[in-house]
């Protein structure tokens, strides 16, 4: 299908990598030298960028982002629709594109979704977007994200020669793609699929990677996108010398070179990026314009064919005129969103003293909080156990030991900054942490008891002070102690019984902000045991 988007333009594109590279030189003890060096040559693919375990693609698609708004100047609230074009999603659902209307804080009102398209994806994104632009008077701006993670992609069996070839091919990369309208402006496009070939590239599952049918790509890619490049260069009166830049999804240098000759495209006019940042599916057309920035500087405007092709099979073509001072150079970005850290709700509490956190009930206790604070105090009186439950934590952790309560307490001091208690202290402990400015104003204290107790008056003395208290059926966590794990209890405890999980979640949701109103407050744990026989 071909048409024209009218009234529509390409704001400005930006494209963020990962920082760590990969030399494909350095998989020849796997290969064999020389098959990795006939295979860079074939492929053009010397290097490319991979992102480390906690970074995801819509980590990369964010940066872009943020680096194109500052570029344009574009205030967030502006932004009508969010596109994230994806083969490497956060989640099953719902799709990342709702997500990173939170992470970005764009409105609430932004028209947000996923569309699953591999590297034809530029095209397809940019002409839903004006669509729906086009469509909804009031849209005025909106933002393409397209990213994909190429460790999310490849086979996740076994490795061997083969998988090794493939991941030599790919790289982690995402584009930001701003669209606004504009009078006048006009984007050309032709947009086609075989859905005969639909499992020529294809993944059954997350877990079993990307498989793909090397030889009918190939032979769509050369034959197939290079006919329609020529049959839509002549639908359109286009001549080659019109033209100042091609730029091909980057699948590798034998298909291009294939279609630049099939289509009688000079070298010079064909922009590549493959060498350094390898295929990178739909962020590859966006990216070789960013990758080549500079060159592209020397002019104001440029007349481009943009062409991605690839999973469907499917084939993207677009003629448009672009302003280059809006294009920027490529960066790189090791930044990932903290999804424990910025969701769980507890952040708010950045220091959390953890009483008797050397006891096996404590201990699961504070491995709950590691998931979602920043720092923990874990005090207790054996020095050994409480160094290995640190070291088995994520964020920073100090340990203070003493033989009781208030010798614990004495050891700290007003540095800690302490924000919340959890477990058993007295009154007297909780006066001196805040006379002594060791525990903020404002602290929540959780107090943690077999059986009901006496709230502390202490919040009298210090409104803003918030207090809880937890009491738990003493039958059902007695029998956690320091002979029995938390492995075992997990086989060998009924469904009935009372786990360290329901504890340490209720202990959770006192610390959130959206609890923090809830003050003097008892809370009950409280299960049937008739079911549990020792």
């Amino acid at each position: 299908m071909d048409g024209l988007i009218e009234n529509i333009k390409i704001a400005g594109i930006a494209s963020c990598v990962p920082r760590h590279t990969e030399d494909n030189m350095d998989y020849g003890n796997v290969l064999g030298e020389k098959r990795v060096k006939k295979q860079v040559k074939l492929t053009g693919i010397r290097k490319r960028h991979t992102s480390r375990i906690e970074q995801r693609a819509s980590d990369l698609a964010i940066c872009a982002a943020n680096d194109l708004l500052t570029k344009l100047d574009w205030k967030k609230d502006e932004i009508g629709v969010l596109i994230y074009m994806t083969q490497s999603p956060d989640y099953l659902i719902p799709s990342t594109a709702i997500a990173l209307q939170e992470r970005m804080g764009l409105p609430k009102e932004v028209i947000a979704f996923d569309v699953n398209l591999g590297c034809s994806s530029f095209g397809y994104g940019i002409h839903i977007a004006s669509s729906l632009m086009n469509t909804i008077p009031a849209c005025k701006k909106a933002l393409c994200l397209v990213a994909d993670r190429v460790e999310d992609m490849e086979s996740k069996r076994l490795l061997n020669a083969d998988t090794v070839s493939f991941s030599l091919l790919t790289g982690s990369a995402a584009s930001a793609v701003a669209i606004e309208k504009k009078q006048g402006a006009c984007i050309t496009f032709s947009e086609s699929c075989d859905g005969s070939h639909y499992d020529a590239i294809l993944a059954r599952s997350p877990w079993t990677g990307t498989y793909m049918q090397g030889n009918m790509v190939f032979e769509y890619a050369i034959n197939d996108v290079s006919n329609r490049v020529n049959q839509f260069m002549e639908e359109h009166k286009l001549q080659v010398e019109d033209i100042d830049y091609f730029i091909f999804h980057q699948a590798q240098k034998l298909i291009l070179d294939n279609i630049s000759f099939a289509c009688n495209i000079p070298s010079e006019k064909m922009l590549t990026s493959l060498e350094e940042y390898g295929n990178t599916s739909g962020a590859s057309v966006p990216l070789t314009l960013c990758a080549n920035a500079e060159l592209l500087h020397k002019k104001d405007f440029i007349k481009v064919i943009t062409c991605g092709f690839g999973v469907g099979l499917s084939c993207s073509i677009d003629y448009m005129e672009l302003s280059t001072d809006t294009i920027l150079p490529v960066t790189e970005s090791d930044w990932h969103y903290d999804e424990d850290k910025e969701r769980c709700g507890v952040l708010w509490q950045s220091k959390i003293i953890v009483m008797d956190a050397d006891t096996s009930l404590m201990e699961y206790v504070s491995e709950i909080l590691d998931m979602q604070t920043a720092e923990l105090i874990l005090c207790g009186k054996n020095q050994q156990k409480l160094e290995k439950i640190a070291n088995k934590h994520i964020w920073n952790t100090k340990i203070v030991v003493g033989e009781n309560e208030m010798e614990i307490v004495n050891q700290l001091t007003e540095e800690e900054n302490v924000t919340a208690i959890v477990g058993q202290i007295s009154e007297d402990s909780v006066d001196k942490l805040l006379r002594n400015h060791i525990l903020q104003e404002d602290a929540s204290i959780i107090i943690l008891d077999k059986k009901e107790c006496e709230l502390p008056t202490i919040h009298e003395e210090y409104p803003s002070v918030r207090i809880c208290s937890l009491v738990y059926n003493e039958k059902s966590l007695d029998i956690i102690n320091d002979n029995w794990t938390y492995e075992f209890m997990k086989r060998n405890l009924p469904i009935e019984m009372i786990r360290p999980t329901y504890l340490a979640f209720g202990i959770g949701w006192c610390l959130r902000k959206e609890s923090k109103l809830f003050t003097k407050m008892t809370l009950y744990l409280d299960e049937s045991l008739d079911k549990f026989v020792l």
